[in-house]
C-alpha cells in the first residue's frame, strides 16, 4: 500500500484484522480482500450466488472454495484448505456460532484456521493429518524433547510472538489526533523498514513468496 502511494496509486486493504474474527465467514471477509472479492464477483456471483436455493448455494461455495485451494497450488494439501474452511463456512449457515460469545469465537475461529493452515503448509495430506494427530494425542514430555521446545523460544521468537498477538488486534483509534503518537508509528514503521532490509540481504535467496508453492 505504502510503495503503491509512492506511485501515485491508492492500493484497498487486503487483510483487516482477520485473527480478530469470531466466525469463519468474518475471517474470509477480512483475509486476503482482493482474493475473496474476486472469486465472489467473477464465480460465485455468476453461479448463482445464494439466489437459487439452499442446495445450489451449499453447493456454489464448494466450487470457490475448492478453486480458491487450486488457486494457491496444485496440490491436494490446499484443495483439502480450501475445502475445510468452505465446510465451516457452511456449518455456520446452519448452527448459529455467531450468537457464541465472543472469547469462545475467537478461539472457535483461531482453531479452524489454525488446523486447516497445517494442511496448507505441508506437502502431503498424510503428512498434515500426522501433524495435527501429535497436536493432540502421543505427547512426548521427555527430558530431549523438553530440551528441544525449549531452545525454540529465543529471545526473538518470543518479541516476535509478542508483536504478532499485540499487532492481530485492531487498535482503538484515539479520539483526538494525537501527533506523538503519529510520530512513534513513523518511527516505528522506518525501524521495522530497516529490519525487514537487513534480514533480507543477509540472506543468500529470497524468492517471491508464490514462487515457493
Amino acid at each position: 500500500i505504502g510503495l503503491g502511494h509512492l506511485f501515485g496509486f491508492t492500493i484497498l486493504e487486503n487483510f483487516n484484522h482477520p485473527y480478530a474474527s469470531v466466525t469463519i465467514k468474518e475471517f474470509w471477509r477480512c483475509w486476503h480482500i482482493s482474493l475473496s472479492t474476486w472469486f465472489k464477483e467473477y464465480l460465485y456471483i455468476p453461479l448463482g450466488g445464494n439466489r437459487k436455493g439452499v442446495v445450489r448455494t451449499c453447493l456454489n461455495k464448494v466450487i470457490v472454495f475448492f478453486l480458491c485451494g487450486l488457486w494457491h497450488g496444485a496440490n491436494w494439501t490446499f484443495v483439502v484448505w480450501g475445502l475445510i474452511q468452505g465446510g465451516f463456512s457452511l456449518l455456520e449457515e446452519v448452527v448459529p456460532l455467531r450468537k457464541l460469545p465472543r472469547a469462545l469465537g475467537h478461539i472457535y475461529t483461531l482453531l479452524v484456521t489454525t488446523l486447516a493452515f497445517v494442511f496448507f503448509r505441508s506437502d502431503t495430506v498424510g503428512m498434515g493429518a500426522t501433524m495435527i494427530a501429535r497436536m493432540f494425542v502421543g505427547w512426548d514430555l521427555s527430558r530431549a524433547a523438553m530440551s528441544a521446545c525449549v531452545a525454540q523460544l529465543t529471545p526473538a521468537f518470543l518479541v516476535a510472538f509478542a508483536a504478532a498477538v499485540v499487532c492481530c488486534v485492531p487498535p482503538r483509534k484515539p479520539k483526538r489526533s494525537s501527533m506523538p503518537l503519529r510520530y512513534l508509528s513513523f518511527a516505528a514503521s522506518v525501524v521495522l523498514l530497516v529490519l525487514c532490509v537487513l534480514e533480507l540481504s543477509g540472506g543468500t535467496y529470497n524468492p517471491f513468496i508464490y514462487f515457493r508453492f
